[in-house]
This record gives structure tokens, sequence and C-alpha cells, in this order.
């Protein structure tokens, strides 16, 4: 008899070892490729909070200092009629 490993064994078993490592590696990416897309959402938002709450600073200031507000380029919104 002989003491030396099955060829077609040892190819299964060097096969799906690399298959377990790699779905494994593609569940990683794929779970930091969701929490990125998670936080850029989140930052989205923010920088919406942000836009929002500085138009609402200059409306303050212009109706403050008696300032109105002008449209440029859309006719009858400019403050020229």
């Amino acid at each position: 008899m002989s003491t030396h490993t099955k060829p077609v064994s040892a190819y299964y078993e060097h096969k799906y070892a690399k298959e377990d490592k790699r779905t494994h590696d593609i569940e990683t990416v794929l779970a930091s490729v969701n929490q990125l897309q998670r936080r850029l959402g989140q930052l989205e938002q923010e920088s919406k909070q942000m836009r929002d709450a500085i138009n609402d600073i200059g409306q303050h200031l212009c109706e403050s200092n008696g300032l109105k507000l002008r449209w440029e380029g859309i006719k009858g919104l400019d403050g020229d009629i």
C-alpha cells in the first residue's frame, strides 16, 4: 500500500480552503462597504442640516438689517420690479 496523499482529495482541500478564505474576505469587505455607506448617509444628512442652518442665519441677518432678498436671474423675483 502506498502512503502518499490522494491527489483529488488534496486538490479539493486546497480549492475549498481558498474559497472559504475568499468568502470570509468578501464578507469583510462588504461589511466595510455597508459601514461606509451608512456613514456617507449620515454625513449627507449633517451637511443638509448645516446648509439649512446657514440659510436660516442668512435669512435672519437680511431681515434684521432691513435688506430684501434678491433672486438674480429669475424674472419677477429679482427685486427690481
